[in-house]
């Protein structure tokens, strides 16, 4: 099964439109943006990509934005999610935007993020984004990485096999196997003859036919249907020098590190790690002897973490008959049959004391409190496991189960500071830069505390810190609050009143056409969420069949010419709202070549009533969308 994606491509151009008076411009701002499209490619539903666009200020005075930056998604699924928490941009600062494309089925998304700001060169730019994703794929790996084959004489054979899993969701065909090079000494028996299926696995068993105990090297490549990765490649090896001139295993002890004593009671528990780099994905044989008793035990190393454990039960086993001092030696062999080995010392010993039934050296006459337990005895380290392990009569002192300050809360019980009564869960916050309530947050609802999050707390002079549109020193906003927390409300403010934004000018269905024939058009327009807009159709030649806001439908005139065709957007909750956008379309008597694209233009003001220059730029752009689908 083969899987491809959609690629969508979009173009977008903006150019500023001669036919608006743009305000004088008092300040230099300058706004570059490090990528105007986000591509997230192929995702699989389920997950999820993050990147991230920064938005720099060259310039030498403030970058303002007349609206926080949002994001308009073309599909309903809510693939794409946006951070952006700033609204200005200080001279030679930048900020970020975050998008996460996270796809919950199949689709191929678009979205767009306009940005408007007092630039007086580039008052709007856009960032487009898009997306695909699938689901149902196949998830495979080839095992193992390397093939070693060891020693084979001359005229003799050795198969090994190689397995290739699919954990994914759906089966999956293996497309071929085969080993590099035409005269290769390895050779692939078989191949999958079937698809595997979701959570299995198949085998494809290779032989190396030796012909002069020569070292040989090369390499398999399994090929599987599976779009994101296709490809896999296991090396081969056999007559390698480590085959005639083997090196010896390593063994590290690495529990006990040093002599231990160990009672009868007890099990006698050694770790060690033994490796051979000959044979890095085979266990080794190993032994345990003892000076005294011989061999006592014998394991093999286990082959993907190389450690070797020997566990053995002393009253179960002769060490119980030999008790005192002994040396242990582990002796690990590879298949080439070099041994290595490492030696530690133990003792095996009765308890202390008759009386001693747990073996901790305490008896109940020497202060035992629990003698069945060996965590209990006097001068013992409190545990947090509700016993009276130093045996001084109070249980789990100085534990995460005791409540140390008296607060009622013990550390187990949540308490974050066990050694100050006033810091719990059930506290109150108060400003003393302490988590009073454990809530993992310092200070939070006090005046200490940034709780919009707009970088001022009331102890800073934020004047509603409910609100972070205000705070000391923010722009003053027409929208009757305080926003700079100076006593008065909109002095000499901003007008924020939402621009319209024609995005991509005006679209037609066709560009070409013949004499009376129709022609559908349409736009889109963003404004804010307020707007009362209408839409007043025209063109100079042609009729209108309909006209339905932002869609129409213009029969051609029947005479050969360039008909320019136009539609102005007015805001009615704002006289001075107001936008536009005109396309050119060729009309002959003939069949045109509908090949020929044109670039809509348009022109649009956005200088609401009041507001100041630069805030809200005078800009026009238009765009040409192109899309083209990949079929699956």
């Amino acid at each position: 099964m083969r899987v491809s994606a959609s690629i969508l491509a979009v173009v977008v151009l903006a150019a500023l439109l001669p036919a608006c008076d743009e305000p004088e411009q008092l300040i230099q701002q300058d706004i570059h943006v490090a990528e105007t499209l986000l591509d997230f490619g192929l995702v699989p539903t389920g997950s999820s990509e993050t990147r991230t666009v920064r938005i720099h200020n060259a310039g030498d005075a403030k970058l303002v934005f007349s609206l926080e930056p949002d994001l308009i998604e073309e599909s309903s699924s809510g693939a794409f999610t946006l951070e952006a928490g700033w609204e200005s941009i200080e001279p030679r600062s930048h900020e970020e935007l975050t998008v996460t494309f996270a796809p919950t089925a199949e689709e191929d998304a678009f979205a767009w993020i306009p940005l408007w700001s007092n630039d007086p060169d580039e008052a709007n730019r856009v960032i487009v984004v898009m997306g695909s994703s699938f689901s149902g794929y196949p998830q495979v790996y080839v095992t193992p990485p390397l093939v070693e084959y060891g020693f084979v004489a001359a005229g003799n054979t050795r198969e090994e096999v190689v397995e290739i899993w699919n954990t994914g969701e759906v089966e999956v065909e293996v497309l071929s196997v085969s080993v590099g090079g035409s005269e290769s000494l390895f050779e692939v028996i078989s191949e999958p003859e079937y698809p595997i299926p979701a959570g299995s696995k198949a085998l494809v068993p290779v032989r190396f036919n030796s012909e002069g105990g020569e070292h040989e090297i090369s390499s398999l490549t399994v090929e599987v249907a599976d779009a994101m990765n296709p490809y896999f490649v296991v090396n081969l090896s056999a007559n390698s020098p480590g085959s005639t001139n083997n090196s010896p295993p390593q063994i590290n002890i690495l529990d006990p590190t040093e002599p231990k004593l160990f009672y009868l009671y007890q099990d006698l528990y050694i770790e060690a790690r033994a490796f051979d780099a000959q044979q890095p994905n085979i266990g080794l044989y190993c032994t345990l002897e003892s000076s005294r008793l011989g061999l006592v035990e014998q394991n093999t190393s286990d082959p993907v973490t190389s450690i070797v454990e020997f566990n053995i039960d002393i009253d179960d086993s002769n060490f119980e008959d030999e008790l005192g001092l002994h040396t242990l030696t582990i002796c690990c062999t590879d298949v080439f049959n070099e041994t290595s080995c490492q030696s530690l010392v133990v003792t095996v010993d009765e308890p202390i004391s008759e009386a001693d039934n747990d073996g901790d050296g305490y008896d109940e006459d020497d202060g035992d409190c629990d003698d069945n337990d060996p965590l209990s005895y006097p001068d013992a380290i409190e545990l947090a496991d509700n016993a009276d392990n130093d045996c001084d009569g109070t249980v789990d002192e100085g534990s995460e189960n005791s409540d140390d300050d008296g607060d009622g809360y013990s550390e187990a019980e949540g308490d974050c500071d066990d050694a100050d009564a006033a810091v719990n869960p059930d506290a109150e916050e108060t400003p003393d830069f302490l988590d009073n309530n454990c809530d993992g947050t310092i200070d939070e609802g006090t005046v200490n505390f940034d709780d919009d999050l707009d970088g001022f707390s009331e102890a800073l002079g934020d004047c509603n810190d409910d609100d972070d549109e205000v705070f000391t020193g923010a722009s003053e906003w027409c929208d009757g609050k305080d926003n700079d927390c100076d006593g008065s409300s909109d002095e000499d403010c901003i007008d924020n009143t939402p621009p319209l934004i024609i995005v991509g000018g005006l679209i037609a269905d066709r560009v070409a056409v013949k004499f009376d024939e129709e022609v559908n058009l349409s736009i889109t327009v963003i404004s804010g969420d307020d707007a009362d807009l209408t839409f007043n159709w025209n063109a100079d030649g042609g009729e209108f069949l309909s006209t339905d806001g932002p869609t129409a439908t213009w029969l051609s005139p029947g005479e050969a010419d360039e008909y320019n065709v136009y539609v102005h957007v007015v805001d009615n909750n704002e006289e001075d709202l107001e936008a536009w956008a005109f396309l050119g379309i060729a009309v002959s008597q003939t069949s045109p070549l509908q090949s020929i694209q044109r670039q809509p233009t348009g022109c649009q003001s956005n200088l609401a009533a009041g507001a100041a220059p630069g805030r809200i730029a005078l800009a026009g752009f238009g765009s040409l969308v192109l899309w083209i689908r990949r079929r699956r």
